[in-house]
């Protein structure tokens, strides 16, 4: 028997789509509400997360020449769903859950079948998710607190063309 596991406050993007190499990305197709889905995340390369995750992850190398791992955790029928305060709820439309960022907290097995036999699952697959969308605005609080007040710059000394001397 796998032994659970948890991980929070991890984000990421929910795959709710039919991959289809012959349409553009756009154009794929919703998965059905009770086909398995998954949560992709990504880590930096050397982080405790991407360690954690290495047996299954994926590493790569972003846009910017940064190596990371992408962790998947699958997500079928029975996993238990819950809002940001930690109440249970329904599981959202796949229409609500594509294209968006998410903040989530993850329960989950780690199976390691053998590589070599389709037929038994291997990776990571959830139990109980805890979700609710991530900020847009980086300055807003985790916890819903206060949103960060803007903070003024500071005005730049003025130069004279009659004064040749530094203002400091």
């Amino acid at each position: 028997m796998a032994k659970l596991q948890k991980i929070e406050k991890i984000t990421g993007w929910f795959d709710v789509k039919i991959y289809n190499e012959r349409v553009s990305r756009e154009n794929w197709k919703l998965k059905g509400e009770d086909d398995q889905i998954a949560f992709t995340a990504t880590f930096e390369a050397g982080s405790p997360e991407a360690q954690q995750f290495a047996a299954h992850g994926k590493p790569y190398t972003d846009g910017n020449g940064n190596q990371r791992v992408r962790a998947t955790f699958k997500i079928g029928g029975r996993c238990r769903w819950y809002d940001g305060q930690a109440q249970p709820v329904q599981k959202p439309a796949n229409a609500d859950l594509d294209g968006k960022r998410y903040e989530v907290s993850i329960q989950y097995n780690e199976l390691a079948a053998d590589p070599t036999n389709p037929k038994k699952p291997r990776g990571y697959w959830v139990n109980a998710i805890q979700f609710r969308e991530a900020d847009t605005n980086p300055f807003t609080a985790m916890d819903g607190g206060a949103v960060a007040a803007p903070v003024a710059a500071p005005i730049p000394p003025v130069f004279s063309d009659e004064s040749p001397e530094l203002p400091y």
